[in-house]
């Protein structure tokens, strides 16, 4: 809390958090220092890995619908 008042005082406005290892806030201050062409290539970055994941994932889907697992029995 010490800090937050610390900045306040100074005049600068840097995000903090009250949990000690929290990765939004850690992620929050590292971009708040960072150079804007930093955090442009760790966005694309990022959206690149999801777009990724998001076609390893549908590839798979349409595998398993490919063989279903269940098989209706009409009893009488």
């Amino acid at each position: 809390m010490a800090e937050k008042e610390t900045a306040r005082d100074e005049g600068t406005d840097v995000p903090t958090c009250p949990v000690s290892i929290c990765p939004v806030g850690m992620m929050l201050t590292l971009a708040g220092q960072a150079k804007p062409e930093v955090v442009e290539h760790l966005l694309n970055a990022g959206r690149e890995l999801i777009m990724a994941a998001t076609v390893f994932l549908n590839a798979r889907a349409d595998a398993v619908s490919e063989s279903p697992r269940l098989e209706r029995i009409d009893v009488d």
